[in-house]
């Protein structure tokens, strides 16, 4: 998955809103005639637009790469259009796996402390058109996903959890970069949790197309934690991890007057002028600091826009800066200042970070009848030794997860809760999930 730009998103969007609709089409189709052999011809077409490369080079070559996707997803969806026109269906909408930003809310990512509002996105789409899309989320009893219970993870809940809470979610069209343009592609919907700290909650995505047919997506977790709070403390910034074509968002959380960016590059030089946002000037007149005005405080936030950084006469690897509040204090991180390190890829992608490791996986579907999938997120395709448990401890099976995706089969087993252990041998990690057999 790609870091997150400044909006708060991914720039996989390329290819996920394209992906999510074409996958909706072809289902309908498959729903109206299973034995078309166009349909056959269309998955053929939509699973190679999802071979993994063409995830990990997100904006490589101009955006050659996501160009792929789009031309795979405009393929299938032309082998099944004549079926599903006109015609009644009863597949609901396509929700592509929610995602949060930021990933750890109320916590630090690279270090940087991030805010406890997190926002929930992902993409939906249905043939027949949406109704409504929703952000459904409950908060954890006791703050803990205890291993005895399936109350955090079905959608019934129980006495550990309380009750769903309702967001209606915003969606937005994103231009595509993509050359073929996509014939259809999903909006990118929305929704902001604020004012939660310190608390384990449960949250999906529903939706409803105009049919009345409903699709909800799995159920996710996250711990909220404590933002830090104060005029000079929780400085975050988005994309955590930039590139010299990102514009980047600094944001000082929790401001109760105005202030200034005092900035320079690469170790306090200088930036050249048309790295300068608006009204910038150079501190004391003679620099070698600039000194950008912020905006706000608006709802106890200061926030300001810089970059991209990408003009060839001056090559910037860091974006060092401190805090200048309009009462003359200042906010220079107890002395070791700010600093963005600015990537000189065009990609941006986590992908790109050299390191190996396990960092997360789900299970879907859960509950499940009989096959499950387990999908890893890891920085490279290993293989990862996995085994089902029951609730005693007992080894049931012991598989191998390759390609960051395996498939299993539990048919046999008897309905309940059971656990899947995974095993990185790479950096010492293991990751525990409850599986529901219905």
């Amino acid at each position: 998955m790609g870091t997150p730009n400044s909006q708060g998103y991914s720039p996989d969007r390329n290819s996920w809103g394209i992906i999510t609709a074409a996958t909706n089409i072809v289902k309908t189709a498959e729903q109206i005639n299973p034995s078309s052999p166009n349909v056959q011809n269309a998955w053929k077409y939509l699973l190679l637009g999802q071979t993994s490369c063409y995830w990990y080079w997100d904006y490589a070559e101009n955006g050659v790469w996501d160009s792929h996707p789009a031309r795979a997803a405009n393929m299938a969806v032309a082998q099944v259009s004549s079926i599903i026109q006109g015609q009644n269906e009863t597949v609901g909408p396509e929700i592509f796996l929610p995602q949060r930003h930021p990933y750890n809310p109320g916590g630090k990512e690279f270090n940087i402390q991030q805010t406890s509002d997190v926002t929930i996105w992902t993409y939906v789409y249905d043939y027949s058109g949406l109704s409504r899309v929703q952000l459904k989320y409950r908060i954890d009893n006791d703050g803990v996903n205890s291993m005895l219970t399936n109350h955090n993870e079905t959608y019934a809940g129980g006495s550990d959890v309380g009750q769903w809470q309702t967001i209606n979610m915003t969606g937005i069209s994103i231009p595509s970069q993509t050359n073929p343009q996509p014939t259809y592609k999903a909006q990118e919907f929305s929704a902001l949790i604020t004012g939660l700290n310190d608390v384990l909650i449960d949250y999906y995505v529903e939706a409803e197309d105009t049919r009345g047919n409903v699709s909800k997506s799995i159920i996710q977790h996250v711990w909220i934690g404590q933002a830090s709070s104060g005029t000079q403390t929780g400085i975050t910034w988005s994309p955590v991890n930039p590139n010299m074509n990102d514009v980047i968002t600094i944001t000082v959380n929790d401001a109760s007057i105005g202030g200034k960016l005092h900035w320079g590059v690469n170790g306090w030089t200088q930036p050249i002028q048309e790295y300068w946002t608006q009204n910038s000037y150079l501190f004391n007149s003679t620099g070698p600091a600039v000194q950008s005005p912020m905006n706000g405080p608006t709802n106890n936030k200061l926030t300001i826009q810089i970059g991209p950084f990408n003009n060839p006469q001056q090559v910037v690897n860091t974006v060092d800066f401190v805090i200048n509040y309009n009462n003359n204090t200042w906010d220079n991180n107890n002395g070791n200042d700010y600093h963005i390190n600015i990537s000189q890829s065009s990609a941006t992608n986590l992908f790109e970070i050299n390191f190996d490791g396990l960092t997360n996986a789900s299970l879907f579907p859960n509950p499940v009848n009989d096959k499950f999938f387990v999908l890893l997120s890891a920085n490279k395709d290993h293989s990862y030794p996995a085994k089902i448990t029951d609730i005693t401890g007992k080894t049931l099976r012991e598989f191998l997860i390759s390609n960051n995706i395996a498939e299993q089969d539990i048919s046999e087993l008897k309905q309940g809760l059971y656990f899947i252990h995974i095993y990185s041998p790479y950096d010492a990690k293991s990751i525990t999930l409850k599986l529901i057999k219905e």
